[in-house]
């Protein structure tokens, strides 16, 4: 087990906030990387993190810890490839995420999601010098549907429920859009879906009409490309 002290760089408690800080012009996937950061600071914390365009911690206590997205060149890296170091920084504790593109700071924010450590309420954030720099440039999942033919008798009583748990046509579009979330997460950067059309027509399964299964299918695509 990972001994806290002197290993953290900083504390995240719900009486104190870390501050993240991202840059005065930022890509739309920074920002949402930004958000989802603090949403799962929030979920553990139960405290809302400020988000902040650089420039404005200038009147901010010293003593609050903060998290910065830098878009910095970095020789020999991928636009998704990223940097993730903790420094003393105008008198701050500082985490700095930095990577030459807005794809990398989006996954060194992830990656730095999963270098914290929970306790109750309370997030360590340890000393960190890592870095990432991915070597395939496209990461593909093909999101494909389950084959049931091959089920036992016993299994086709129960086929209903586990369709409508495991077959993505059935879920709901917000379901759909965690799960292409999570993928995000996971470091892909493609993803590939079964045509709506032969779906429906190779599974009577799914409760779903041609025209709800087309729906969510462009509900998945549009949320891959945000």
């Amino acid at each position: 087990a990972q001994q806290h002290a002197p290993t953290n760089a900083f504390v995240i408690p719900a009486q104190h906030p870390a501050i993240i800080e991202i840059e005065q012009d930022n890509e739309p996937v920074i920002t949402s990387a930004a958000q989802r950061l603090a949403e799962y600071i929030l979920r553990v914390t139960g405290a809302q993190p400020q988000i902040l365009l650089a420039g404005e911690l200038a009147h901010r206590s010293q003593g609050e810890s903060v998290i910065a997205f830098t878009m910095r060149y970095i020789p020999y890296f991928r636009p998704d490839g990223y940097r993730i170091t903790t420094q003393r920084k105008e008198g701050r504790t500082t985490v700095e995420i930095s990577a030459p593109g807005a794809a990398g700071l989006k996954y060194g924010s992830y990656r730095l999601i999963r270098e914290m450590q929970q306790e109750k309420q309370q997030l360590f954030v340890p000393e960190l010098s890592v870095e990432d720099n991915p070597w395939l440039k496209t990461r593909e999942l093909f999101i494909g549907d389950l084959d049931w033919r091959g089920a036992t008798d016993g299994e086709k009583k129960a086929l209903p429920e586990l369709q409508k748990k495991f077959d993505w046509p059935n879920w709901d579009v917000p379901r759909l859009e965690r799960y292409l979330d999570s993928v995000d997460a996971m470091g892909y950067n493609s993803v590939m879906l079964t045509d709506p059309k032969k779906l429906a027509a190779y599974s009577g399964g799914f409760a779903n009409s041609n025209e709800e299964l087309t729906q969510k299918v462009e509900a998945m695509y549009r949320r891959a490309r945000k």
